[in-house]
This record gives structure tokens, C-alpha cells and sequence, in this order.
């Protein structure tokens, strides 16, 4: 579809995102834990992740197997990748 998993960068963006959510669904995001430093987390267009919306005590990695990043409808947690979501993207 010409599209990519959203990358809410900022504030401005993740209150635009409020609009678009079902209540307390879940969502993936373009977030992604950096393979080669697992602490690191990065967007799927390789930048840094500088602005955060992490839930209370995430991200967490269970089991050390998230390495995925979505929103439950607002604050963000780590899951792994092969759950099955909701998605949000962006053109």
C-alpha cells in the first residue's frame, strides 16, 4: 500500500494519533529495538528514538523477546513481533 508503520516522532503527532484509535485496542507502531544494542530503541526510518510515550514500567523485553513497539491506544509498551495487531500507518 505505499505505506509504512507510523512514526509518532513527537507530542504533536501522538495527540493527532488520539483521534484515530478504538478505545483500549492495540496497535503496532514503526518501533523497533536496534539488534546490535537491545537498550536501543529506533524507528524503522533508522533514526533515534527521542521523544517517548512508554506505559509505567515498559519497556520491559519478557523473556528478552520484545523487540517490537506498539501503543495501547496512547502509552507505548514492547511486545514481540509476531503478535498479531491492529496497525497504524503512514504515507
Amino acid at each position: 500500500m505505499n505505506s509504512t508503520l507510523v512514526m509518532i516522532k513527537d507530542k504533536t503527532e501522538l495527540d493527532t494519533l488520539k483521534n484515530l484509535y478504538k478505545n483500549n485496542r492495540r496497535y503496532w507502531i514503526g518501533l523497533r529495538r536496534d539488534p546490535e544494542d537491545v537498550e536501543t530503541w529506533k524507528w524503522l526510518d533508522g533514526t533515534q528514538v527521542n521523544f517517548t510515550n512508554w506505559d509505567k514500567k515498559e519497556p520491559n523485553n519478557v523473556g528478552n523477546l520484545e523487540f517490537c513497539g506498539e501503543t495501547r491506544s496512547g502509552p507505548w509498551n514492547d511486545l514481540r513481533c509476531n503478535e498479531q495487531l491492529l496497525f497504524i500507518c503512514k504515507k
